[in-house]
């Protein structure tokens, strides 16, 4: 029994370290500071709000000219606050 929570505590222990590398990494190119003190609520926030980036990013490409670009982000602010 005492080598399964050995284990699992390593396991756990693994993932924690892990998360905080991925926030620490992330955040040498971007600045993005998390609401969550949680890792790994902090590191799916963090991809969340790179695959709206993304999303955004992909949305605009697609935009005719640079009004219709203006248009997007007026309509994703006032949607966003």
């Amino acid at each position: 029994m005492n080598g399964i929570a050995h284990w699992l505590n390593a396991l756990m222990e693994k993932i924690e370290s892990n998360l905080r590398s991925i926030n620490k990494n992330v955040d040498s190119f971007i600045d993005f500071k998390s609401k969550f003190r949680d890792p790994l609520l902090s590191v799916q926030e963090l991809v969340d709000e790179l695959a709206s980036v993304y999303k955004l990013k992909h949305i605009i490409e697609k935009d005719k000219d640079r009004y219709q670009i203006y248009d997007r982000i007026v309509e994703l602010l006032i949607r966003k606050f």
